[in-house]
């Protein structure tokens, strides 16, 4: 059907080229497309990762997420709040893109 687009068309532009994300994990977790809920940042942090392994294209990003679980003194921890936010398999993708 022409005109018809795919909800994660929308979502294309953000995989192409560089891209520079300021503050992630502030954003919404899912948007409703069509009456679907897509989780977008999700889908463009993996899509994202696969470019950035042929070398094609650079993410740059700033968060106050706490990237991995601290143990602190007191004995208490600190969970890992990119994979509580985003799951670890966009965790480990990301720790291969940045330092």
């Amino acid at each position: 059907m022409e005109g018809k687009r795919s909800p994660y068309s929308i979502i294309d532009k953000y995989t192409k080229g560089d891209l520079f994300l300021d503050d992630l994990g502030d954003e919404l977790s899912v948007i409703k497309v069509f009456g679907q809920d897509i989780p977008y940042m999700d889908n463009i942090l993996n899509d994202r990762e696969e470019a950035y392994t042929k070398g094609s294209q650079m993410t740059y990003i700033t968060s106050n997420l706490i990237p991995m679980e601290i143990k602190l003194t007191d004995g208490n921890v600190v969970a890992d709040e990119v994979d509580t936010r985003y799951g670890e398999r966009i965790r480990s993708r990301l720790e291969k893109q940045f330092n």
